[in-house]
């Protein structure tokens, strides 16, 4: 059985703010996919707009993301559970 390299896959969850190791691309995760085959898929989504209009959201392998800031609040699909003032 071969044994497998990679790190240990760090605990990504959603709202946390990410970076893409092989684009650069950052954002905040909005979505999770787990397959039967074991592989974790996370949607994540810029919070810059690109001449006034959203950026696309991208998928991207587990593997490939490092968490920059955990729980991001604010931005892209996030909705308060906080009484406004």
């Amino acid at each position: 059985m071969p044994i497998d390299k990679r790190p240990p896959l760090e605990i990504i969850t959603l709202g946390d703010y990410v970076r893409d190791t092989i684009s650069g691309f950052c954002g905040v995760v909005t979505a999770e996919t787990r397959y039967l085959n074991g592989s974790i898929k996370y949607c994540v989504e810029a919070q810059e707009l690109d001449n006034g209009k959203l950026i696309q959201e991208y998928w991207f392998d587990h593997h490939r993301l490092r968490v920059q800031s955990q729980k991001h609040k604010g931005g892209v699909g996030y909705a308060s559970t906080q009484e406004p003032q």
